[in-house]
């Protein structure tokens, strides 16, 4: 080979290293920063009151569970793990009473016997006009208030979410019991200032937010979402079947 081709070969090296080395030009994706982790968690529907599979309520279950999984738009992923069918007779507003203390407690012997550990249980219920508030009750998520980070040593009395038949039609209630869930309070339960932090401000931005109550709710903030993707790792981690890995913001150029 003789000097010419040689040098020509070496300048042609030197102008593809200087290609990769330049913040413009560089065609390669830094995989670690643009990886983003997402937790997927398992639900369980038990279908109480029900002695044979109904498939038009097995249709809306999955319904639901598209609708909450598009609402949390990729921050936490929700997977149907088993659908059950029992026979155990109660009414949801009873059942929020007793819950609350006002009568003796019987969602355990309901419940205790046929859930399943290491999933969210979503259990449904038949439920009624309350005539006091002239409204039926759609459905309630037991929490702990003061400690959170005793959900994992009471497990699973405290992994539940109860949801009316009926709440399965609107599909924005076991959206707004799933915020629950995760650690989020209804906006007139919070204060001026863990408003804002939740991106809250604006009466505008309260009135169409799945925490709060009403026709026109259609979306959480970033910041709540945020919020429950960290409050699911932290305090509920023992719910967390497994992680995906998803590419966000990725840009190619020059390739």
């Amino acid at each position: 080979m003789t000097n010419f081709y040689k040098t020509i070969i070496a300048k042609a090296i030197a102008l593809l290293l200087f290609s990769f080395n330049s913040s413009d030009l560089n065609p390669f994706i830094n995989l670690s920063k643009n990886m983003v982790e997402i937790p997927v968690m398992d639900v369980n529907f038990y279908m109480m009151n029900r002695s044979d599979v109904d498939a038009a309520t097995l249709g809306q279950i999955r319904e639901n569970v598209r609708y909450l999984n598009e609402e949390f738009e990729q921050t936490i992923i929700f997977e149907v793990n088993h659908f059950f069918i029992n026979e155990g007779h109660a009414y949801l507003p009873d059942l929020h009473k007793e819950y609350f203390g006002v009568e003796e407690l019987t969602i355990d012997s309901l419940v205790e016997n046929i859930e399943d550990q290491g999933s969210i249980n979503i259990y449904i219920f038949d439920s009624y006009v309350i005539q006091e508030m002239n409204a039926e009750l759609m459905g309630f998520t037991p929490i702990f208030r003061a400690s959170h980070k005793d959900y994992a040593d009471a497990s699973p009395s405290f992994d539940r979410i109860f949801l009316a038949y009926s709440a399965l039609e609107k599909k924005t209630t076991l959206v707004h019991e799933m915020g629950h869930f995760l650690g989020l309070d209804h906006p007139w339960e919070m204060s001026d200032i863990n408003k804002d932090l939740m991106g809250l401000s604006e009466k505008s931005d309260i009135s169409e937010n799945h925490m709060a109550y009403g026709p026109s709710v259609d979306g959480f903030t970033s910041e709540q979402l945020e919020r429950m993707q960290h409050f699911a790792k932290q305090f509920r981690a023992y719910l967390i079947n497994r992680k995906e890995f998803v590419f966000q913001d990725v840009k190619v150029t020059n390739l």
